[in-house]
């Protein structure tokens, strides 16, 4: 253990088509839909596993435990550590490292999630559906090739790098906020716009058409930002930051709600598939070594994984076990929870199952788990990777092999990887490493990873040239707004 700590204080931080009939919770029958299901996919951003309510959370989030209440609790699902590997797994359904992705695209990379893949909107849009965005993107920004509305998206509303003002809506230096390519000046507080956003395009949808709608909320990403009003609901707590925190937990949750009412007034909820999960653990000081409490990259954080080790950017179970939950009144509903593991990459799959999307011949890594959050038997699940710069994660239930490929700042010759294995039915928080025990294991998925393809790295800071002009890490520089220097380039 002392090992693995020393190791991460170095570093940096198929498918099968859902069944004709299933059987849901309460024994209600899950055929396959006459009108196609509304889809609604909801991401929230580095909200850690004790940051919701029907976790034992402080932080009041109804509408979230409602998700959870009413449909089905997804109790092991896994995301990546960091934001865009884990946007990129889950509009393609493949493994982000087969994609180049191991880490957040830096706002000085020209290119983004590879143009050669097919994005889950564009399946839906092909399917007969009127798909639309509102949120935060994170998947490419410098070039409008890889933006929202040209990877499949008939509308998008938001903000294309990696975090904004919540109140200016400012990325680095200029104003990241737009609508369809085209910058807005505009006022509000962004968790607020996305939400309207959402309720809006809810109501004034094509209601000839079936709606898929991705709604990936910055909240609560630092900076930590919320209105007084909001704060104030939260004095009773000692720590400042963790009162701003869940502050910005609950606008974001009351926007879920309104969302949820949205659906409710336009007579669509009882046929609309609602997904919820974060997407990767939250910055919990507690869950990291004492000197990265460090960085400045922690100055500002209060989120909290509890009871689960480790942090966002780490592949603890804290960094990528998240809360999750999936409603589709009236065929997957009544409050079961669902504890095999269940993965990001999954969600394409499932979702495209559900609204019989065809898929035949399109190369997938993640599983229909259809079935499955229908309480049917399933298989076991087949084995799946999660990467954070050049630390794997291989999960084959119930182990998981955390595999440290090489080691920062050290010469080639210097190198070597070390391996550490967890049972994770038995051993839920990462206390017994069982790689001297069971060398079999350990060779047998380290096989496996090394038989997984690894694309282009795209997005890695050491890849990009510095240049007077280019801060990779934040700070001001001197060119125009994101979107309005972007949009001329079209």
């Amino acid at each position: 253990m002392l090992l693995r700590l020393l190791l991460l204080l170095m570093s940096p931080t198929l498918v099968a088509q859902a069944s004709a009939e299933a059987i849901g919770p309460a024994g209600t029958e899950i055929s396959a839909s006459v009108t196609p299901p509304h889809v609604v996919v909801i991401v929230a951003d580095d909200l850690g596993w004790g940051d919701v309510g029907y976790h034992g959370s402080e932080i009041q989030t109804p509408n979230i435990d409602r998700l959870a209440r009413d449909g089905v609790q997804l109790d092991r699902f896994y995301a990546y550590p960091t934001c865009t590997p884990t946007r990129a797994a889950l509009l393609t359904g493949r493994f982000a490292t087969s994609l180049g992705i191991d880490s957040p695209i830096s706002k000085a990379v020209k290119g983004g999630l590879p143009l050669d893949q097919v994005l889950m909107p564009e399946y839906f849009r092909r399917g007969g559906y009127r798909t639309a965005m509102t949120g935060k993107w994170h998947l490419g920004a410098q070039d409008s090739a890889y933006w929202p509305q040209h990877r499949g998206f008939d509308d998008f509303y938001g903000f294309l790098n990696g975090g904004i003002g919540y109140f200016d809506h400012v990325f680095s230096g200029g104003v990241d906020w737009q609508r369809n390519g085209e910058h807005l000046d505009e006022s509000g507080y962004s968790t607020h716009l996305i939400s309207r956003e959402a309720v809006n395009t809810i109501i004034s949808r094509d209601v000839s058409k079936p709606l898929f709608l991705y709604v990936p909320y910055n909240a609560p990403h630092t900076p930590l930002q919320a209105p007084a009003q909001a704060v104030a609901r939260y004095r009773h707590l000692a720590d400042e930051q963790r009162r701003v925190y869940a502050a910005m937990v609950s606008e974001m949750d009351s926007g879920i709600g309104a969302i949820i009412a949205a659906l409710e007034g336009e007579d669509m909820l009882h046929n609309s598939l609602i997904v919820f999960i974060s997407d990767n653990g939250s910055q919990d000081p507690a869950g990291v070594p004492l000197m990265l409490r460090l960085l400045p990259v922690m100055r500002e954080a209060a989120g909290s994984n509890h009871p689960l080790p480790g942090a966002k950017g780490l592949l603890d179970e804290g960094g990528i076990r998240v809360p999750a939950a999936l409603w589709w009144p009236g065929r997957i509903e009544g409050g079961g929870t669902i504890e095999a593991p269940v993965s990001v990459h999954d969600l394409l799959p499932t979702l495209a199952a559900a609204a019989q999307l065809d898929l035949a011949g399109v190369r997938l890594d993640g599983e229909n788990k259809l079935p499955l959050l229908a309480m049917e038997p399933q298989g076991r699940s087949k084995p799946f990777v999660l990467s954070s710069f050049d630390t794997d994660a291989v999960i084959d239930w119930p182990y998981k092999l955390l595999v440290i490929r090489k080691l920062p700042f050290l010469p080639e010759v210097l190198q070597r990887s070390f391996s550490f294995l967890y049972n994770l039915e038995q051993d839920p928080y990462e206390q017994e490493d069982l790689s001297a025990l069971l060398p079999g294991q350990v060779t047998k998925m380290r096989d496996w990873l090394g038989a997984v393809e690894r694309g282009a790295a795209v997005g890695r800071p050491e890849l990009i040239p510095r240049g007077d002009n280019m801060d990779i890490f934040g700070g001001e520089v001197s060119r125009p707004p994101w979107a309005d220097a972007a949009s001329r380039t079209r």
